[in-house]
């Protein structure tokens, strides 16, 4: 009997060691699923990141590829544009040069600066442009506008001060103050020729309604500045 208890007794004790075995491997199992876990879960975290910084990269060297062609692009842009705007302003030139003579000092002083500015080295392209493009833009304006200014002209070989009008790019005239004497710019004869009395009475009538109507714009402009 003894010896039966006896070998309960140890029966017992390894049950309870087996018992304790195996729970501290539940135990231990558990753990180990659970950092297998946290280290999937890490590994996809990184696997994202990665593709994430992949993808941006990408971006990026696409970027920096576009930026290189933009570069490129614009000294060629450059290296083009200088010569088309030196051309374009030779050609502006030429144009006042056979255009009707009206404010010749004012043209003239325009395209001399618009010519230093061409040359300038410290000039942007874009400003060297937009300069040009300001240019063209006044002269196309003179085609459409009436403009009422004085000016000394030669008449028949003398220099008077006269009241000029200018219709457009159409008619250029001339009248002294006093109304007495007036003359048209003759394109073929590249002067300025007098008209008759009757004449001269329609451009001072001409002139006079052009300075109210400048007159009516100065002040609308300033109200509405």
């Amino acid at each position: 009997e003894v010896g039966d208890w006896s070998s309960d007794v140890c029966s017992s004790d390894l049950d309870q060691r087996t018992q304790k075995n195996e729970d501290q491997w539940a135990d231990r199992k558990s753990e180990l699923i659970a950092r297998q876990q946290t280290l999937a879960y890490a590994v996809d975290n990184l696997q994202r990141e990665r593709d994430i910084l992949s993808q941006r990269r990408e971006v990026a060297q696409k970027l920096l590829a576009e930026a290189r062609r933009g570069v490129e692009s614009a000294r060629a842009f450059e290296q083009d544009l200088e010569p088309f705007l030196d051309a374009t302003l030779t050609r502006l030139e030429n144009f006042v040069q056979r255009d009707l003579p009206f404010l010749p000092d004012e043209r003239r002083e325009r395209l001399r600066n618009l010519r230093e500015t061409l040359v300038r080295v410290d000039a942007s392209s874009a400003e060297k442009l937009r300069r040009v493009m300001e240019a063209l833009q006044v002269e196309v304006t003179y085609g459409h506008t009436v403009e009422a200014y004085q000016d000394t002209i030669d008449l028949e070989g003398t220099p008077l001060l006269m009241d000029m009008l200018r219709v457009g790019r159409v008619s250029l005239f001339c009248c002294s103050p006093d109304g007495s004497v007036a003359g048209q710019y003759d394109r073929v004869s590249g002067k300025f020729v007098p008209l008759p009395k009757e004449a001269a009475r329609e451009v001072g009538k001409a002139l006079e309604i052009e300075r109210l109507r400048s007159e009516e714009r100065r002040v609308g402009k300033e109200c509405r500045s």
